[in-house]
Formats: structure tokens, C-alpha cells, sequence
């Protein structure tokens, strides 16, 4: 847990010192330009913390991998952002409201990564994990539970097999969205007569039943 505070107080640091002097050097980038600096500057001082621990964990990406994480990286965050910023400069707040409420977007492209194989398990966070749990599972192969509990976090594993796990900022802190993400991702699926409900849901989405 002292390196998970750690970690979030270096992140913290590191973006707000850009935020700071994004704000200074507003004047001389444009919004596209200041995007890019941001997350670059805070990718590549991010970057060998990430290596460092999966080579602990004994992980290694492809270069699909790579690709991968890049296109999310450059989808999810670089043109979300970049029309954020547009969006509170040059138009009126109800359409920056529309900009900013297109999650339902990348969730989809989120989960279709773990529907199609690509990842065995995902996570996905918003203001309460509602809107993003009814986007993913709009995905077929996608079951997106929102947790708030340990309880729920261990059973939405044992008896629903979730392959998503959904939270909300503003309903859980820190510290329980850590632990209830290690509940999750080590808790494995008990089968047994739970695989019939797994099965049902799967007709349902084919139109079976």
C-alpha cells in the first residue's frame, strides 16, 4: 500500500506541474500541441515504472501489444482530451457537455477488446460505474458488473464470471477501488451449476431465448 501512495503522489506531482505550465504557456500552443506535450512528458516519466513492474510480474508486450495500448492511448485520451480543451474555449457549455459525455464510446472500443480475447479482464471507472457497466455490456461476450464491496467484488467473479469490473469515483475511495480490483482480478470462477447462467446469457444475446 506505501507504493501505491507513493505512486499516486508522484503522479499527482508530475501532472500538476504540467497543468501549471500548461497554463503558463497557454498563450504560446494551441490545444492540440498542448495535448500532446501533457501526455507525452507524462507517458515517457511514467513509462519505466510500468516496464519495471511487469518485468517483476513476469509480463513482456508484443508489439501488438504495443500497438494496442497505443491506439487506446492516442483514441481514449489524446482526441478525448484534445476536443475537451476545444470544446471549453471555442463553443457554448451544451455542446462541451456532449463532448464530454461520449464515454459510451470508448467503453465500447474498451470492451471489445476483452470480448474479443485480447484481454481476459478489464476495468473501467466513471462517476458511480453505472453508465460505463451499461455501455460494456451493450458488447456481446461482455458481463460488466458494478462493484462496490468487497462481497459483490468476490461473488460477481465466483458465480457471474465477470470479465469486467466497473467503479465509480464518487462512491468509493481510493483505497477500497484498489482492493476491490485484487478481489476481482485473483478470484476465479467457480463453474459448477453457475456455468448454466453463464450459458442462459449467452442465449440471450445470440436471441436463443
Amino acid at each position: 500500500m506505501k507504493k501505491c501512495y507513493i505512486c499516486v503522489l508522484a503522479t499527482a506531482f508530475l501532472f500538476g506541474t504540467m497543468e501549471v505550465a500548461a497554463k503558463y504557456t497557454g498563450g504560446a500552443f494551441n490545444s492540440i500541441q498542448l495535448t500532446f506535450l501533457r501526455f507525452l512528458i507524462g507517458g515517457l516519466m511514467l513509462l519505466p515504472f510500468a516496464i519495471s513492474d511487469l518485468k517483476k510480474r513476469g509480463h513482456s508486450l508484443t508489439a501488438g501489444d504495443l500497438g494496442y495500448l497505443l491506439f487506446l492511448g492516442v483514441i481514449s485520451i489524446s482526441i478525448s482530451m484534445t476536443l475537451l480543451q476545444v470544446s471549453m474555449i471555442g463553443i457554448n457549455a451544451n455542446l462541451a457537455a456532449i463532448i464530454i459525455c461520449t464515454n459510451p464510446l470508448f467503453t465500447m472500443i474498451f470492451a471489445h477488446f476483452v470480448a474479443d480475447g485480447k484481454a481476459e479482464k478489464g476495468i473501467l471507472c466513471c462517476g458511480t460505474g453505472i453508465g460505463i457497466s451499461m455501455a460494456a455490456n451493450k458488447v456481446k461476450g461482455i458481463r460488466a458488473a458494478v462493484v462496490t464491496n468487497d462481497f459483490c467484488a468476490e461473488m460477481t467473479r465466483r458465480h457471474n464470471d465477470a470479465n469486467i469490473l466497473c467503479m465509480g469515483g464518487r462512491v468509493i475511495d481510493e483505497e477500497t477501488a484498489v482492493r476491490l480490483t485484487k478481489i476481482f482480478l485473483e478470484t476465479p470462477f467457480d463453474g459448477g451449476r453457475h456455468a448454466a447462467r453463464i450459458a442462459h446469457i449467452a442465449q440471450i444475446e445470440n436471441g436463443e431465448l
